[in-house]
């Protein structure tokens, strides 16, 4: 890697010391981990993908059934907050190095919920 993509990196996830590299990291493989779990199940089950059961109510009765194409919904959406709040941490860091670290360890959370609906909605299945 050249040093210019990395300073455009660094500068777009606001990288400036190990705490934010490492919540960027963690928010990366949560994402990578989101896309792993969602792709191993359709694979494995891709001769019998008729429907799905994508959300259970508090009773645990079926309220969201749909085709399989609907579960790539998990991995869009730990792409979609990955990217925007990789942006928003970048440009707050820039402004204020707290508020960037504020940023990163949010979207560590809000991927960890994604990842726990994905992978809720695999072992319901």
């Amino acid at each position: 890697m050249d040093n210019g993509f990395r300073r455009k990196l660094a500068d777009f996830f606001g990288l400036r010391g190990w705490l934010s590299v490492s919540l960027t990291g963690l928010s990366f493989l949560l994402c990578l981990a989101n896309a792993v779990l969602v792709f191993v199940f359709l694979v494995s089950r891709w001769g019998h993908l008729g429907f799905l059961r994508l959300h259970y109510t508090a009773a645990l009765g079926i309220d969201w059934v749909d085709g399989w194409r609907w579960m790539l919904v998990f991995p869009g959406l730990a792409v979609l907050f990955f990217s925007a709040n990789g942006y928003l941490s970048g440009y707050l860091a820039r402004r204020h190095h707290r508020l960037g670290l504020m940023m990163s360890g949010l979207t560590v959370l809000v991927l960890a919920a994604v990842l726990a609906g994905g992978a809720l909605a695999v072992s319901l299945n």
